[in-house]
């Protein structure tokens, strides 16, 4: 029978795990989420499924160099395994809450290196398999990145004679056993950071005779833990994600997901633990270097490159990612709004109506929902020959969102986005938005019976639409109508 202390700390070691699969979830469906191949409650039950059969693959040799390869087995004690375990917990709670997907496994080697050097001094790291962990840091989203860029450029050779259609077709299905890859590595890789740790501490405690290993109840308990937390927590993260990571196409999520799970099985075999937010965030970068090098958001990569570089741990900005989105796309370092500075050679040029009303003194936005995304976004329209842009936007956006009005006669504002074409490219926009004052409204607005309408005040129009420029557009001008509305007011 396990003293009291040492079933609490086991039970520590499992609430690690727990939080483990609940913060990681997103790392491990990130991608088949964004190409909206499986929704992401659906997703969610696919990853845990495959992290906890993880097990049954791959060796323990993760497990053995968390356990005596970190730091010497013989300065083990309940107090350096508690610290180490409060450390690595306490940040993952507190990226959780953030919605921040950082390194999970990089916390619990800081904290059992920084507890251990603390109880015994410097001399106790094993710098043998720390050098390795350390050194994963940078490998594994650089190899994860270069074989995403080499899949890339041979998937596109092989497939240049198909169609689009057919391509997405095809990849759609394939997808899911690259999304089932990748969460294999990471069961594999995540899981077995917490046996190693349990292992250790029965170690210490001589609950394990003879040579160190690692016994099948922990590695239950261990890939049991972590698939319950991704099953009942990975929602938070994989909302923040799905929302900011760009939308992927099922070709490009395969290649992203086949690179990181190329990185984790080598990681596996070779018993190195690996952050797979590391991994899957440069198998995303070179996906989207493998498009074209302005499809990545540079400066986002550069603040997780010093982010990771840190010696001390500090929330990362999220994921970068390709730029491929319909509707919601966010451009990376985005020019001041105005016309001279952002309009570029090869971009597109729409016309977007801002529909707003007064609802007694309180002005009010109109948002639709796009098609494809089912996000909140305002009416637009194309250019048509024979007619003036403003007319073709007021046109458009009055039909799209199902309203009429007066167009205002200035511009109040640009922003930009990247439009999905058929033919699967995109193309840059740079959008023109004119105000659009609603006097009538249809009764009956059903197109396609999907899309959505939403009255709200200025302050949520700007929370709900997910282009930075945009919300400074719906914000300066519900500033005016404000200061209008008072000011008439006052002279009534």
């Amino acid at each position: 029978m396990y003293e009291p202390v040492l079933i609490g700390l086991i039970a520590t070691a499992l609430l690690f795990d727990f939080l483990n699969g609940l913060h990681d979830a997103a790392n491990s469906i990130a991608t088949i989420v964004s190409t909206r191949v499986l929704a992401p409650r659906w997703a969610v039950l696919w990853a845990a499924f495959f992290n906890f059969i993880a097990f049954l693959v791959f060796g323990l040799h993760v497990a053995r160099t968390m356990g005596t390869g970190i730091v010497h087995p013989s300065i083990i004690t309940d107090q350096v395994i508690f610290g180490a375990l409060s450390g690595a917990i306490a940040w993952n709670i507190i990226t959780w809450l953030a919605g921040i997907p950082s390194s999970s496994s990089h916390a619990l080697v800081g904290g059992l290196v920084g507890a251990g050097v603390a109880h015994a001094g410097p001399h106790v790291i094993m710098w043998s398999g720390l050098s390795k962990t350390i050194g994963a840091i940078f490998l594994s989203p650089t190899i994860g990145l270069v074989l995403a860029l080499i899949l890339m450029a041979i998937l596109s050779w092989v497939f240049v004679k198909r169609s689009p259609p057919q391509v997405d077709g095809l990849f759609r299905k394939v997808q899911f056993m690259s999304a089932a890859a990748y969460s294999l590595g990471h069961g594999g890789n995540d899981a077995q950071k917490t046996m190693g740790i349990i292992a250790a501490l029965l170690f210490a405690h001589g609950a394990i005779k003879g040579e160190f290993y690692v016994p099948f109840w922990v590695v239950l308990s261990c890939q049991a833990a972590m698939a319950l937390g991704t099953l009942f927590g990975g929602w938070r993260i994989v909302k923040t994600m799905g929302s900011r990571i760009t939308r992927l196409a099922p070709f490009q999520g395969v290649c992203a997901e086949t690179a990181g799970s190329i990185t984790l099985f080598l990681a596996n075999s070779m018993g190195i633990p690996v952050s797979t937010t590391h991994t899957i965030t440069g198998a995303i970068v070179g996906v989207g270097a493998a498009k074209r090098a302005s499809a990545v958001r540079w400066n986002v990569a550069k603040d997780i490159v010093v982010a990771w570089s840190s010696p001390c741990p500090r929330p990362e900005p999220l994921a970068p990612a390709p730029i491929s989105c319909t509707d919601c796309s966010e451009m990376s370092a985005s020019p001041p709004i105005g016309r001279k500075q952002v309009l570029r050679k090869g971009m597109g040029v729409q016309y977007a109506a801002l529909p707003w009303r007064l609802n007694g003194t309180v002005p009010e936005i109109l948002l639709i929902t796009s098609r494809r995304t089912r996000r909140w976004i305002i009416p637009k329209g194309w250019p048509m020959k024979g007619r003036k842009p403003k007319v073709t936007a007021a046109r458009e956006a009055a039909e799209e969102a199902g309203v009429s009005g007066e167009m205002g006669k200035r511009t109040i504002g640009h922003f930009h986005y990247l439009k999905e074409l058929s033919d699967g490219g995109d193309l840059p926009c740079l959008v023109e938005v004119f105000a659009l004052k609603v006097t009538q409204e249809r009764a009956k607005w059903d197109e396609k019976k999907a899309r959505k309408r939403r009255w709200c005040t200025v302050r949520e129009a700007a929370a709900a639409v997910l282009e930075p420029q945009l919300k400074m557009v719906i914000r300066r001008f519900g500033s005016q109508l404000t200061a209008k509305n008072k000011h008439k007011e006052a002279l009534g």
